[in-house]
């Protein structure tokens, strides 16, 4: 009688822990490439967004995460790093341009009908994007220097 009573503890406890998970999901992984590493699930799309001051947070099982970036073949002159993120993002995005021979760039950002929704002008290594007033859609950001466009993004806005 103690050996069944044991077994059903057991069993109790063992299904107890298996409500412990954050989400169940079908299936995932682990990747590597040369750029880095990723981790990946399929099955469950749920996530939440903390907002602080001056930086957000998306956690959760799967990620609505993508970055599509068109370069400028015919520039090869020009040695510089553009990065932008958050992406997607909801209130702000930070534009990151790292290069000696620019003292400043611009920067376009326009809806998919091209048109113009933000212009500005980055003096420092990283400008911070206020896009708050700016719906939820896909937008693109354009990157110019020395009147050449270096770059352009699809930025999501939630």
């Amino acid at each position: 009688m103690i050996k069944k009573i044991a077994l059903l503890l057991s069993f109790v406890i063992v299904s107890l822990c298996g409500f412990s998970q954050a989400a169940i999901v079908s299936s995932g992984g682990n990747g590597t490439g040369s750029g880095g590493s990723f981790s990946y699930s399929l099955g469950q799309m749920a996530y939440t967004t903390v907002i602080g001051s001056n930086a957000s947070l998306i956690q959760g099982v799967q990620i609505a995460y993508e970055i599509i970036s068109v370069s400028n073949p015919e520039i090869k002159e020009i040695e510089l790093t553009v990065n932008a993120h958050p992406n997607p993002t909801t209130d702000y995005l930070t534009l990151t341009i790292n290069s000696e021979k620019f003292e400043k760039a611009e920067y376009i950002i326009s809806d998919i009908q091209s048109k113009v929704c933000k212009k500005g002008t980055c003096y420092d290594e990283q400008t911070m994007i206020d896009m708050t007033e700016l719906n939820a859609a896909e937008y693109l950001l354009t990157v110019i220097a020395d009147s050449k466009d270096i770059k352009t993004f699809k930025i999501i806005k939630k």
